[in-house]
């Protein structure tokens, strides 16, 4: 879960063969309206080697989104399957809270304006008696 709309994914890729490869992780937001991330990343790894690389990612509005990664070779051949992570943002979350936060102190203002309003009209009362 992003705190903003804006974040980072991290994302670890691990190379078992016993030879360098050089390989692009391709990323694609589903759906698309919603979730903008850094479109690929080519990465170089050793043999043996992992290496880990943030995905800049950008979510709008709210609910699950998903961001998908595909691993892929010089030829743009794709390598294992592709997998699938759900990314929210919780940026609509803070701005709600702010807003709720507002109208309770509204509240409160306006309670104690009454409160006030409803002495001062006690005490014209009992002196007009």
């Amino acid at each position: 879960m992003f705190g903003a709309e804006k974040g980072v994914v991290p994302v670890t890729v691990a190379n078992g063969l016993p030879v360098d490869i050089d390989i692009t992780l391709r990323a694609t937001g589903y759906p698309t309206v919603r979730v903008q991330p850094t479109e690929f990343t080519q990465i170089h790894l050793s043999a043996g080697k992992r290496v880990s690389v943030e995905v800049s990612t950008r979510v709008t509005g709210s609910g699950d989104a998903y961001l998908g990664l595909q691993l892929e070779g010089r030829d743009r051949t794709p390598i294992d399957g592709p997998v699938l992570l759900t990314v929210r943002s919780a940026a609509y979350a803070r701005v709600a809270s702010y807003l709720v936060l507002g109208a309770f102190g509204l509240l409160l203002l306006l309670v104690a304006v009454n409160s006030v309003k409803r002495i001062r009209n006690r005490g014209q009362s009992e002196a007009d008696e």
